[in-house]
C-alpha cells in the first residue's frame, strides 16, 4: 500500500505561533490512526464480539437494568462527551429488545474518557491477547461511588467473557495517576517501578473508545521534555478546552530509579515469560542508556503523526518497538543478541502471518533478516520441539538477561534510587532475579523455554564419565544405546540432577525409558526407573513463589533425601552379603556397620530454587540434617526413599523426626546418636546447627559435662545407649535443679550428677553408697554457702537394669563431717598460676611453700590419718575457689559441674602423688 502522507504540523514553544486548526487537525489524526487499529481488530472478532466491543461505551454511559453490568442504581454512569453510534444503538437492542436510548444530560459525567491499550491492532495482536481499558474517571468520586464502579465494571466483564472476550477495566483518577499513587507492587501489577514507563505504553499503544481526548496529543514531541509548561499554556491561554481533554501526565520527568526499579520488574517478566518480556525490556535499556533524555518510543509515533504520515503501517506499535530494539543492540555492539530477538518478536506476532492486513510488512521484514517467508513457523514449531535447541536458547536468553542485569545495576550504582516503597521493590525484585540467574554448582538450572506439555524425547542413555580435571560428571544422552545422540542433553555432577533437571523441564515423560551405559559405576535399571518416577512426583508441576516470599530469607519448602543410590543394603564379604539378626542400619550386626553409604537430598526453598546436595556416609547424613534443619525448620515437608532397604529409608526418616522433635523442644536440647562404634552429639551452639563425634562412651560423657551458658537438657536415639541409665535420668532433668542419682554397683556405688544447666558429672566409688552420700551432702551444702548461683539439690537412688530403670526420692542427710576432711582453697594471682591451699583436719599446705609438691605433702599425710592403712583414693570434702579459676566470668554463670570437675581435677592431682 502506498505511504500516504499529509502536511507536517509545527507548534512554535510557548509564546510564538499555535494555530488552533493545526490543534484539531492533530486530534482528527490521532483519531484517525485509531479507528485503522479499531478496523484491525474488528476484522480480528467474531460478530458477536464486535458487538460487545461496539457496545461498552454505552454501557457504562446508561446504567439501565436491562443492559450488562447493572448492579444497582447507585452506580456512576455517564462519559463525557458520549454519544452512542448508530452501530452501538443497534447492538443494544439485540442485547435488550426493550431498550431505547434516550439522551440525557449530565452536566459532569463521572468517567472522563475511555481507552483500549495493548497490543490491540497492531502485529502483536492473537487469540491470547486481552483487552486492557481504563477508565479515566473524576478526581472527587467518594469510596462508595467508587466501589459501584468497580462492581459494574466486574459485571461487565464477566459478561463479556460469555462471549468469548476476556476484558479488563483499570480505573484511573488522573489527578492521582500525574502524582504517581499507584497500588504497590503484586504479581500482576508493576505498581510503582513503572508509574512513567507504563504512561508512555498508554500513549504509545492506547486506542480512543469515547470522552475526551488526551491532552498528550497536543505537546508537539520536541517540547516533551517541557511537557508540563507547554500543556499549561495551552489551557491557560485557551488554545485548549481544560474540559475537553485528559491530562495523564508528560514524560518529561522520569527519575533514574524508575529506570532501575522497571528493569529490574521486566528481567523479572522475562524470567517467566521470555518471549514476551525481552523485547520490552530491551526498549527499556535503550530508554536507560540514553537517561535523562530517553528516545521516547511513543514520541517517535506522535512524530509521525505530526508529519502527517498517517498509514498504520510505519508506526504500528510493535513493528516500532523491534525497529528501536534492533538499533539499540546494533548501536551497543551486541549483535549477537539478535537472533534470540527476532526469534522473541516471531513469536509474539506469528498470529498476525494469518491475517492479510499483515502479512505482507511481517514477510517483508522476515525477508530483510535472511528468513524465508514459509520457514519461521515451520522452524519455530520444531525448534522449540528438541530439547537441545532449547537448551541453547536458554543459555542464550541466560547471557542477554545476565548482560542486562549488569547493566542496571551500573546505573543503580550511577543514579541511587530513592528510598521507600521503590526501594522495597527493588530489594524484592533483586532476590528474585538472583535465585533465578545465580549459577551454583548444586542448583537445578529450569529452562524456561520448554514448553508446557514437556517434549516429545522417549529414550535416553545415561553414563558416569571421568572429567579432564580428575572428577566425574553424570551425562545424559538423547536416543537408546547403541544408537544414542553422541553429545550429551545435560551433565551434573550428582546422579539425581541430572533426573530433576528432566523432570523439572518436561524434558523426560512418565513413559520415558532410561538405559545406564556399561561403566566404572554400573547402575541397575529397576533403580532408576525408581528414581525418576519419586523425582517426578515433587517435580511434575512447576511452581511460581508469589512476590511476597521474597520478603524474607529463602526457606526449604520440601526435601526428599535418597540414600544409597547405587549401594548395596548390606555390606559384604568375599563378594556376599553379610546377614544379621541385628538389622539397625546405624549398627549392623556384631561389629555394627553403618549401612548409610551415600544421601543425595532434592530440595525447593521459598524462592523456587530447586537444588540437589550429595552427602558420604553417617557424616555426611547429619550435615543433611543439620542444613535441613537450618533452612528449613521443623515445618519442611521431609521424606525418605530408599530402593535397597525400606528399613533403611524408615530407619532414617525417624530419625531424622526424633532429632527435630528434640530440637523443637524448650529450653533447648541436644541429640544423642549412636552410629557404628562411635557417637555423635546434635546441638545448636552460636546460632547454628553442628555435630560433635565422640569415639568412646567416656569421650560422650566427657561431652555431655562440657560448660554450657544456657540449659540445655538431652534427647537419645532409641537405639543408642539402651544398656545405660544415662538416656533414661535425663528424660527427669530439670532446669535449675542439681540432680544427685546414686546406683549401688556391688560393694561401691556410681554417682550420676546432672547440674543447673543440664551437664553431667559421673564418677564411681569404691566407698559404701551411705558413706557416698554423706560426702556430697557435705559438699553441697558448702557449695550453697560459697556461690549464690548453685541450683537446688535432689536426690534419688536409682535402681533397675536395661530399659526397667526406677527412680526411688530420698532425702539429703544433714552434713556430717568425715573422719578426714580435704578442703580446697585458691587465690587468684594475676599474670601466673593460681596459688593452692589445701586444709586436711586443721592442718594446712600452701603453694606459696611447697609450690608443685603441695599435693604430694597433703596425700602423705592424709594417708598417714587412716588409722587401717588401707590404699584407697583421697577425696576432696569442701572447695572454695574464684570463679575466674573455675573459667566463669559471672556468679550468673555459675555451673555445679565446673567446680566438680575442678574437685576431681584436684582429686586426681593428690592421687597421683
Amino acid at each position: 500500500m502506498p505511504l500516504r502522507t499529509h502536511r507536517a504540523i509545527r507548534l512554535d514553544p510557548p509564546g510564538g505561533e499555535i494555530s488552533r486548526k493545526d490543534l484539531n487537525t492533530l486530534i482528527r489524526r490521532f483519531l484517525h490512526l485509531h479507528r485503522q487499529r479499531l478496523q484491525y481488530l474488528h476484522a480480528w472478532l467474531t460478530p458477536r464480539q464486535r458487538d460487545c466491543l461496539e457496545i461498552l461505551p454505552l454501557l457504562l454511559h446508561c446504567n439501565h437494568p436491562a443492559l450488562p453490568g447493572y448492579g444497582s442504581g447507585q452506580a456512576p454512569a455517564g462519559v463525557s462527551d458520549y454519544r452512542p453510534s448508530s452501530a452501538a444503538r443497534q447492538a443494544a437492542r439485540r442485547l435488550a429488545s426493550g431498550f431505547d436510548y434516550r439522551r440525557r444530560g449530565t452536566l459532569d459525567p463521572p468517567i472522563l474518557g475511555l481507552f483500549l491499550m495493548g497490543s490491540i491492532g497492531s502485529v502483536a495482536y492473537s487469540d491470547d491477547s486481552d483487552l486492557d481499558i481504563w477508565v479515566c474517571h473524576r478526581s472527587d468520586l467518594d469510596s462508595a461511588e467508587l466501589d459501584e464502579l468497580q462492581n459494574k465494571c466486574g459485571l461487565i466483564e464477566s459478561w463479556a467473557a460469555e462471549h468469548g472476550l476476556e476484558i479488563h477495566f483499570f480505573p484511573i483518577d488522573p489527578e492521582r495517576f500525574r502524582q504517581g499513587r499507584l497500588d504497590p507492587l503484586s504479581p500482576t501489577s508493576s505498581g510503582t517501578t513503572q508509574h512513567n514507563l507504563l504512561l508512555e505504553e498508554f500513549y504509545r499503544t492506547a486506542v480512543w473508545l469515547a470522552g475526551r481526548k488526551l491532552l498528550w496529543w497536543l505537546v508537539p514531541p520536541q517540547q516533551e521534555h517541557d511537557y508540563r509548561e507547554y500543556a499549561d499554556y495551552l489551557l491557560h491561554r485557551r488554545f485548549v478546552d481544560a474540559e475537553s481533554v485528559i491530562d495523564l501526565g508528560g514524560l518529561d520527568r522520569v527519575p533514574a530509579a524508575e529506570f532501575i526499579s522497571a528493569g529490574l520488574w521486566h528481567l523479572y517478566k522475562a524470567l517467566d515469560s521470555p518471549y514476551k518480556a525481552l523485547l520490552k525490556l530491551q526498549l527499556l535499556l535503550d530508554y536507560a542508556t540514553a537517561y535523562p533524555r530517553p528516545r521516547w518510543l511513543a514520541a517517535s509515533i506522535k512524530s509521525a503523526v505530526y508529519a502527517g504520515r498517517l498509514d498504520s503501517e510505519p508506526i504500528d506499535p510493535y513493528l516500532c518497538l523491534y525497529r528501536q530494539v534492533e538499533q539499540y543492540l546494533l548501536t551497543q555492539d551486541q549483535p549477537t543478541f539478535l537472533p534470540l530477538i527476532r526469534r522473541c518478536f516471531y513469536i509474539k506476532t506469528r498470529s498476525a502471518l494469518q491475517r492479510p492486513a499483515h502479512r505482507a510488512q511481517l514477510t517483508a521484514l522476515f525477508q530483510s533478516w535472511g528468513w524465508d517467508p514459509r520457514f519461521p513457523l515451520k522452524e519455530g514449531e520444531n525448534r522449540l520441539q528438541r530439547i537441545e535447541q532449547a537448551e541453547v536458547e536458554w543459555r542464550t536468553l541466560n547471557q542477554t538477561l545476565e548482560s542486562n542485569y549488569q547493566l542496571i545495576s551500573r546505573l543503580a550504582s550511577r543514579h541511587n534510587p530513592v528510598p521507600g516503597r521503590e526501594q522495597e521493590e527493588l530489594r524484592l525484585l533483586g532476590r528474585k532475579l538472583r535465585a533465578a540467574l545465580e549459577k551454583r554448582p548444586d542448583k537445578v538450572d529450569v529452562v524456561q523455554l520448554v514448553p508446557e506439555g514437556g517434549l516429545p524425547e522417549a529414550a535416553f542413555a545415561l553414563n558416569r564419565e571421568q572429567t579432564a580435571d580428575g572428577g566425574w560428571q553424570w551425562r545424559l544422552y538423547r536416543g537408546r544405546p547403541p544408537n544414542y545422540h553422541p553429545q550429551p542433553l545435560h551433565q551434573a555432577r550428582h546422579l539425581l540432577q541430572v533426573i530433576a533437571w528432566a523432570q523439572v523441564n518436561g524434558v523426560s515423560p512418565p513413559a520415558s525409558q532410561w538405559t545406564p551405559l556399561p561403566g566404572p559405576l554400573p547402575l541397575d535399571t529397576a533403580e532408576l526407573r525408581f528414581l525418576n518416577h519419586t523425582a517426578r512426583r515433587y517435580l511434575a508441576h512447576r511452581w511460581e513463589p508469589p512476590l511476597d516470599a521474597y520478603r524474607r530469607p529463602a526457606r526449604l519448602l520440601t526435601a526428599a533425601l535418597f540414600v544409597n543410590i547405587n549401594a548395596p543394603a548390606r555390606p559384604r564379604r568375599s563378594g556376599f552379603e553379610i546377614a544379621s539378626e541385628r538389622f539397625d542400619p546405624l549398627g549392623y550386626g556384631a561389629k555394627r556397620h553403618v549401612l548409610i553409604h551415600n544421601a543425595e537430598v532434592l530440595t525447593r526453598n521459598s524462592w523456587g530454587e530447586i537444588q540437589v546436595h550429595r552427602y558420604e556416609g553417617l557424616p555426611g547424613l547429619l550435615d543433611c540434617f543439620c542444613r535441613l534443619y537450618e533452612q528449613g525448620g521443623p515445618e519442611t515437608e521431609f521424606r525418605v526413599h530408599c530402593f535397597a532397604s525400606r528399613t533403611i529409608a524408615l530407619r532414617v526418616d525417624g530419625l531424622y523426626r526424633d532429632l527435630k522433635h528434640a530440637l523443637q523442644q524448650t529450653p533447648k536440647n541436644w541429640f544423642v546418636l549412636h552410629g557404628g562404634n562411635r557417637f555423635y552429639l546434635i546441638r545448636s551452639r552460636d546460632h547454628r546447627l553442628n555435630w560433635v563425634q565422640c569415639d568412646d562412651e567416656a569421650s560422650l560423657l566427657d561431652t555431655l559435662g562440657q560448660h554450657r551458658t544456657d540449659f540445655s537438657s538431652v534427647s537419645f536415639d532409641a537405639q543408642t545407649l539402651t544398656h545405660s541409665p544415662l538416656p533414661f535420668l535425663y528424660r527427669h532433668n530439670r532446669q535449675g535443679k542439681v540432680q544427685l542419682f546414686l546406683r549401688p554397683r556391688g560393694g561401691g556405688v556410681e554417682v550420676w550428677i546432672l547440674d543447673e544447666r543440664g551437664a553431667l558429672y559421673k564418677q564411681d566409688y569404691a566407698a559404701p553408697a551411705k558413706v557416698v552420700w554423706q560426702r556430697y551432702a557435705a559438699l553441697f551444702s558448702a557449695l550453697d554457702r560459697r556461690y549464690p548461683g548453685s541450683g537446688d539439690v535432689e536426690s534419688a537412688w536409682l535402681d533397675g537394669t536395661e530399659g526397667k530403670w526406677r527412680l526411688r526420692t530420698l532425702d539429703l542427710l544433714p552434713p556430717s563431717a568425715p573422719s578426714i576432711e580435704v578442703q580446697v582453697y585458691a587465690e587468684e594471682i594475676p599474670d601466673a598460676s593460681p596459688r593452692y591451699t589445701l586444709v586436711c583436719n586443721g592442718r594446712e599446705f600452701s603453694s606459696r611453700d611447697l609450690g608443685e609438691a603441695v599435693f604430694s605433702e597433703t596425700a602423705r599425710y592424709i594417708r598417714k590419718l587412716r588409722l587401717s592403712g588401707t590404699e584407697y583414693p583421697c577425696y576432696v570434702s569442701d572447695i572454695d575457689v574464684p570463679l575466674r579459676v573455675l573459667g566463669l566470668s559471672h556468679p550468673a554463670r555459675f555451673h555445679t559441674v565446673r567446680v566438680l570437675a575442678y574437685k576431681r581435677q584436684v582429686e586426681h592431682l593428690l592421687n597421683q602423688a
